[in-house]
């Protein structure tokens, strides 16, 4: 014969056990079962218009920049202020657009970024490091390109946070493939 344990009993007792506890249950429920749904309501997305709405640049520039991305077209006016100069950006397919930025700022960074035009982190020793230009992102770390400061047509030898506007000058962001350390001369 066969001796039966506490962990057997309760096995085979179990489901026997369970059917009673749920009849009491639903029982005490007046017999009724409730299933709870969701339903999801149909919504219908509205039209979307083939026509811009009238805007300035400047108007739409203040609250892109709020929304975190700032794009501007080639040709555009960009801000408002005394002063005025010429913007480039080059982005990744090669595309240039070139604005006609107006601040009142005098430090170039301190312009771009309160239009939503330039972004970045800041370390305390080497400054601004710009990630984001126009509304595009990159980072070496990530897809091997940087975004190149340039006055003038020329890489600049100062970071765009360590310039003062000159309305005379021309400045420009460019994407481009970074070489790796040892073509760059470092180790």
């Amino acid at each position: 014969m066969k001796k039966w344990n506490l962990r057997d009993w309760f096995l085979s007792t179990a489901p026997v056990t369970l059917a009673v506890l749920m009849a009491i249950f639903l029982a005490g429920c007046g017999g009724q079962q409730t299933v709870a749904t969701t339903q999801v309501p149909e919504t219908t997305l509205p039209p979307v218009s083939t026509t811009a709405p009238e805007a300035t640049v400047a108007e739409e520039t203040e609250s892109s920049a709020a929304a975190g991305s700032s794009i501007f077209a080639d040709g555009d006016t960009v801000g408002t202020g005394a002063t005025s100069f010429s913007f480039t950006v080059i982005n990744a397919a090669g595309e240039e657009a070139t604005a006609t930025v107006c601040t009142d700022k005098t430090n170039l960074a301190e312009a771009l970024q309160e239009l939503g035009l330039i972004d970045g982190t800041v370390d305390d020793k080497y400054g601004l490091y710009v990630e984001e230009v126009n509304g595009e992102f990159h980072l070496y770390t990530v897809d091997g390109t940087d975004w190149y400061f340039y006055v003038n047509e020329k890489l600049s030898d100062a970071d765009v946070d360590e310039i003062t506007i000159n309305p005379d000058d021309a400045y420009a962001f460019r994407v481009c493939q970074r070489p790796e350390p040892e073509h760059r001369g470092e180790n």
